[in-house]
């Protein structure tokens, strides 16, 4: 029988093939990499294609489609709940991983289902973590780079490369960022 599977990557269309070789060279181990659409809702991705995964553990970390990793991260870095922070606005999906259960999400879910992404994740992490969240940002600390254009700044997404933990990028910014993440982080 194979081993389960701890790590669940999001990836938005024609960036899983460069995103999954990054994660397979910074990442803490096995893996399994789920192509979605932009607009595709959390609790769908949730619900299709995780919990009815069989090879995915009941405790998973979900980490939100293109978010890159610049150096070697650890499952347990993967597993403490952070929250993005940009202009004193909290983004609690979208920028950073969240761990899951399959067991407490069956429950969670019917009775979250009009919530939104965000709300959904603000209410599972506050109500089953039981560690006080990181505020991460692009703005302090080395924690997460944000490329949401097609012509970001190469100074800063070069240090970004360098110095922190993670780039977020949508699909603009990771189209414009594909031949750079190739070159320093492969």
């Amino acid at each position: 029988m194979a081993k389960a599977i701890t790590l669940v990557i999001l990836a938005f269309a024609g960036s899983d093939g460069i995103l999954g070789k990054v994660w397979e060279k910074n990442g803490p181990g096995d893996f399994k990499l789920i192509p979605v659409k932009q607009d595709e809702s959390l609790k769908d991705i949730l619900l299709e294609k995780v919990i009815a995964d069989p090879e995915i553990e009941d405790r998973f970390v979900l980490v939100p489609a293109n978010l890159v990793p610049c150096a070697k991260i650890s499952l347990e870095e993967l597993c403490c709940p952070a929250v993005y922070v940009f202009k004193e606005k909290e983004t609690w999906w979208g920028r950073t991983p969240v761990v899951f259960d399959k067991t407490a999400l069956e429950d969670f879910l019917p009775e979250n289902d009009t919530l939104s992404d965000e709300e959904f994740v603000k209410k599972w992490v506050k109500t089953h973590l039981t560690r006080r969240p990181l505020l991460v940002s692009r703005e302090w600390g080395n924690y997460i780079s944000v490329v949401l254009r097609a012509d970001p700044c190469w100074a800063r997404t070069a240090e970004a490369m360098v110095r922190k933990k993670f780039i977020f990028a949508n699909p603009t910014g990771f189209n414009a960022i594909t031949s750079q993440i190739v070159k320093v982080l492969l």
